[in-house]
């Protein structure tokens, strides 16, 4: 065996979700595995889908969405999950506690999440924005 070449490159396989699926104006591919693979986790605890309606941000689309200057969003660490009613809130948010996220935003229209290490932990805000 030949340990001299690159290693090939391992693709994450996640059981709900697809890296060419859309998380807002990029791709599932473009955040941060340990994020999609919590994310899948708690996917299977809520038994609904979950519609990422943002994910990473470049700093221009985060400033013309209003987002916070230090968003996670723009490490790749965060996630909008579209929610409409107030069961699927519920559903999200114990799933979400359940898969261990300790960031999360429940807002009118989506619910986020983000694993920064390097923001505020154990935050839970709600929110009449967004």
């Amino acid at each position: 065996m030949d340990y001299s070449k690159t290693p090939p490159t391992i693709t994450p396989m996640y059981k709900y979700f697809k890296l060419t699926e859309p998380a807002g104006n990029h791709t599932v591919a473009e955040l941060k595995p340990d994020l999609v693979a919590k994310l899948d986790i708690a996917r299977g605890y809520a038994g609904i889908p979950f519609k990422l309606t943002s994910g990473f941000r470049t700093a221009a689309e985060n400033t013309a969405c209003g987002g916070v200057p230090n968003s996670a969003h723009l490490t790749a660490e965060a996630v909008d999950i579209s929610c409409v009613d107030s069961n699927a809130r519920m559903l999200i948010v114990q799933s979400l506690l359940k898969a261990g996220f300790n960031r999360i935003e429940v807002c009118p229209a989506h619910v986020h999440c983000d694993i920064s290490t390097t923001l505020p932990q154990n935050v839970l805000v709600l929110s009449q924005n967004g």
